[in-house]
Parts: structure tokens; C-alpha cells; sequence
């Protein structure tokens, strides 16, 4: 699995990048953070779970509690004030990325390395220390800082939109692990009406414009490639 602390060992290891052979036994099964997100797209703040590969996350978007449950085959997307949703049949390619992505949620490291970014150097972040990362592409600029201490968690995601000159600011807070999270958690409550779909029936309404009120926003849990 690659998880955190493959991020950590990374940052131990040096240009090497020897990490890739570490194992969802070497980090807690269950997660909380807290995330803000500052920049193109306003403010907004998110509250993620997981318990493995399952994830269940808030957003507030539009002045609309949006939750995203992922478990196993579906992805679930449901707006709270309204009470409806969607659950759709993930892709066969994001389900078998699970055993390896590990916890579904702050893999902002790894990510940036395996597309070939490079350590800066060590930094001090919000009183901690922490060791900076940065990959330069043709349109984006990404600088990822994450602790120095094991299991080296993400602490700030700064994505640079070279073409649009805009500037995306992801804070994480408060991580928490090894919490008491009950599976039941991870599924949608009983009075919300969820239209099921298949993966291809899904793209199929996207296409035809139909499902503005169910935001993706975790495309890659949904498609696989990790695409975010």
C-alpha cells in the first residue's frame, strides 16, 4: 500500500523514493481531518472520515451540506437540505485501486511523487517541523509540506494554476486516528431518496447535463487514475 507513512519514508530515503512497499498494517485503520480550502473556489471546509478504503466526508457547497459516502462498489453523493442523492457503481479500476491507495484521503505525497516531484527542504509550519515538497508542470505548480515525524501527514497542499495565475490553498488540521467508527457510519441515512446508477448510465447524465446537483468531488474514488 502507499500510504502516509510510504510519504514518510520518502522523505527519509531521499530522490531514491525506496518506499513503495509499505502496507495498510502500518497505519490505523480509521482517520478524521479537517480541511481548508481557500483560494478559486472561495472557502470552504471539509470533514473527512475514513475506515480503510471507505471514506465519508461534508462539504458545505452553495450553502448545501453536500456528504460523499464511498464504500466498497458505490460512491454516494447526497445533499442534506434536500434529502436526495446519487449512488453510483464505481469504476472497476478505482475499486481495485483501493487495496493500494490505503487511506482514501490526504495522499497529497505520494501523489506528487509518483508524477515526479522533488524534495525542497526542511521547513517550520504552523510551530512544526516539517519538510516541503514541489512539482513544476507546464500549467500547474504544487508544493506539498508535510511533518518530518512519523507517519509525515500532510499539513498544507498550495496548487498554482500557472495559466489561470490563481492560487488553491489546502490547510489539514486536527488530524485524529484510531477512532471507535461504527461501520453504519458509512452508509446514507434511510429518509434520503438516492436515484441508483451504473457507472456508464452515470457518465451517460453527466453528458446530458443532468446531475448539477450532485457534485463529484472526489473523481478519483469514483473513476480510479487518481485524476485529483
Amino acid at each position: 500500500m502507499a500510504s502516509a507513512a510510504w510519504g514518510q519514508e520518502a522523505i527519509d530515503s531521499g530522490p531514491g523514493r525506496d518506499a513503495t512497499e509499505a502496507t495498510a498494517a502500518e497505519e490505523p485503520e480509521t482517520w478524521h481531518v479537517s480541511t481548508y480550502v481557500s483560494g478559486a473556489v472561495g472557502f470552504r471546509v471539509i470533514d473527512s472520515w475514513s475506515k480503510g478504503s471507505w471514506m465519508r466526508a461534508r462539504t458545505v457547497v452553495s450553502a448545501h451540506p453536500i456528504t460523499t459516502i464511498v464504500r466498497g462498489e458505490r460512491y454516494v453523493v447526497f445533499d442534506g437540505l434536500e434529502g436526495k442523492g446519487i449512488s453510483i457503481a464505481r469504476s472497476p479500476r478505482a475499486i481495485a485501486e483501493d487495496a493500494a491507495r490505503g487511506r482514501p484521503f490526504g495522499q497529497d505525497l505520494r501523489d506528487l511523487i509518483e508524477r515526479g516531484g522533488e524534495e525542497v527542504g526542511p521547513v517550520r509550519l504552523r510551530g512544526e517541523d516539517a519538510t516541503m515538497w514541489r512539482l513544476t508542470e507546464e500549467s500547474i505548480r504544487r508544493t506539498v509540506w508535510v511533518q518530518r515525524r512519523k507517519p509525515g501527514l500532510p499539513l498544507r497542499v498550495e496548487t498554482f494554476d500557472r495559466v489561470r495565475g490563481q492560487t488553491i490553498t489546502q490547510d489539514y488540521a486536527s488530524w485524529s486516528s484510531g477512532l471507535g467508527i461504527p461501520d453504519a457510519f458509512f452508509e446514507p441515512p434511510a429518509q434520503v431518496s438516492l436515484r441508483r446508477l451504473d457507472y456508464e448510465a452515470y457518465l451517460e447524465a453527466v453528458q446530458g447535463g443532468g446531475l448539477e446537483w450532485a457534485p463529484v468531488l472526489y473523481p478519483d474514488l469514483l473513476h480510479g487514475g487518481r485524476v485529483r
